[in-house]
């Protein structure tokens, strides 16, 4: 279904599994055994950039806080591996931050090697800042013992480094990351986002995007920086641009549509979950934070991650979705998965 995208393999649909599942949903009043496909670690509130269009942008002074990496490891990697319904789907581990820096968690060195002791195929959303040839080394040789068919991957935001005038030093910890990769013939897909948010002129665009394909990276995706709930579009000015830079290079250039609508129902969370810096558990990535506290149903703190996927209140989640006050807007692959499950449901 999504293999065009620059995440492809992420996740994969199956059209008759999900027609079957929620068949069996309706009659059972359960949740769809979709099995578990994604997590995302939100390891730290930190980042040291205060990027403009970060959804963290209105949050000031904000503390260190972090999750204990024995509570990552006995709570979700152990857990996840001693049991057959979360381990069958295989489900990739994304380290990511919806307002934060994964690589500046403190403990970020034993974290990736955790992902490799317990052969995790993972992503990582980074800004670059903290990258380094020791950090590098250790996230393709984690890759390297993915035992599961499918890439990891790796996604620089560049925009911040630009904002902040670091662009020159994060496009060389790129090309060593690729040198790195290359050398190591560590299975990872280098992925680079472009928020269009009117920093960068069109002749900056082209000469950008000429620079960044000769490094080697695998793709460039470019978007309009998007909150959760917020209904940015593409500047219709850049828009034609845009299709014209993907023409030159079709394999490489995506285009990420805006955020897609709010559902009276969302199967998203039947198949994916997103972990903030204090342990809450959330249906996605959009809504990792505690602006959606009433979307939350559990804390890996409390107990370990086998115990609340599946749990009454988690069913629960999925059934009263629509009462919940809250307003949220799902990424572009969620919502495709939500509007493929509404043709069902």
């Amino acid at each position: 279904m999504n293999d065009g995208y620059p995440y492809a393999g992420i996740i994969k649909w199956d059209m008759e599994d999900i027609k079957n599942n929620i068949n069996k949903t309706e009659k059972n009043n359960s949740l769809p055994d979709f099995g578990l496909k994604r997590v995302e670690l939100h390891p730290t509130s930190v980042c040291q950039y205060k990027c403009p269009f970060c959804y963290g942008v209105n949050f000031k002074c904000k503390r260190r806080a972090e999750l204990p990496l024995e509570i990552i490891e006995n709570n979700v990697f152990k857990s996840i591996k001693n049991n057959k319904k979360l381990s069958n789907s295989n489900p990739i581990i994304i380290l990511a931050g919806l307002y934060s820096e994964p690589l500046a968690y403190s403990k970020k060195v034993e974290l990736i090697k955790l992902l490799g002791k317990y052969n995790f195929r993972f992503g990582i959303y980074t800004n670059g800042g903290f990258m380094n040839d020791d950090i590098a080394k250790i996230i393709c040789a984690s890759a390297k013992q993915n035992k599961e068919k499918g890439l990891c991957y790796i996604s620089f935001n560049v925009m911040a480094s630009i904002i902040n005038g670091h662009y020159d030093f994060l496009e060389k910890k790129i090309k060593d990351f690729v040198k790195m990769r290359d050398a190591m013939k560590a299975p990872i897909h280098i992925n680079i986002p472009i928020l269009l948010d009117g920093s960068l002129s069109s002749d900056d665009l082209r000469r950008l995007q000429k620079r960044i394909l000769q490094i080697g990276v695998n793709n460039i995706r470019y978007s309009t920086p998007q909150t959760p709930v917020s209904k940015n579009k593409l500047d219709v000015k850049n828009i034609e641009f845009i299709k014209n830079l993907q023409n030159k290079n079709r394999k490489n250039i995506f285009i990420r549509s805006i955020s897609g609508k709010q559902f009276d129902r969302c199967y998203v969370l039947a198949n994916t979950l997103s972990i903030d810096h204090k342990g809450i558990i959330y249906p996605c990535s959009q809504t990792c934070s505690s602006n959606f506290s009433g979307l939350s149903y559990g804390s890996i703190k409390n107990q370990e991650l086998a115990k609340i996927w599946g749990s009454e209140k988690h069913k629960k989640l999925f059934w009263d979705f629509s009462k919940i006050t809250t307003y949220c807007r799902c990424n572009l692959s969620d919502s495709q998965f939500n509007a493929a499950c509404s043709l069902f449901g």
